[in-house]
C-alpha cells in the first residue's frame, strides 16, 4: 500500500507523470484521432501497467501525495499540449520512457 508519511518522492512524481500521460493519452488517441484501436489500447495498457507497477511494487512503496501530484500534472500537461497539437509527440516520448524503464528493470532483475 502507498505511504502517506512523506510528501515528496522524486521517482514517484516522474513515474506518475508518465503514467498520467499514457493513460489519458490512450483515451484521447482513441476519442480524438483516427489511429487504430489496438495502438490506443496498447498505450492505455502501458499506462495501466505502470500504475499497477508503482502502486504494488516489490520492496518499495510510493509516496501517495507526490504520486497524485505527478498524475494530475501529467494529465493537465497532456490536455494543454493537445490544444497546441503536440499530444502525439508527448505520448510517444512517454511510451519510450516507459519502455526504457521496464527494460532497465528487466536487465537489473536478470543480472542479480
Amino acid at each position: 500500500m502507498p505511504r502517506w508519511t512523506k510528501p515528496v518522492g522524486g521517482h514517484d512524481v516522474l513515474s506518475s507523470f508518465v503514467t498520467g500521460i499514457l493513460i489519458l493519452g490512450g483515451l484521447f488517441m482513441w476519442l480524438l484521432t483516427t489511429i487504430p484501436w489496438f495502438v490506443t489500447l496498447a498505450v492505455f495498457l502501458m499506462g495501466l501497467l505502470n500504475l499497477l507497477d508503482d502502486m504494488f511494487p516489490y520492496g518499495r512503496q510510493p509516496f501517495i501525495v507526490s504520486y497524485i501530484g505527478g498524475l494530475s500534472t501529467g494529465c493537465f500537461t497532456l490536455v494543454i499540449l493537445n490544444a497546441f497539437g503536440f499530444m502525439l509527440w508527448l505520448i510517444a516520448a512517454s511510451a519510450l520512457i516507459f519502455l526504457l524503464r521496464q527494460s532497465i528493470k528487466l536487465v537489473n532483475r536478470h543480472s542479480k
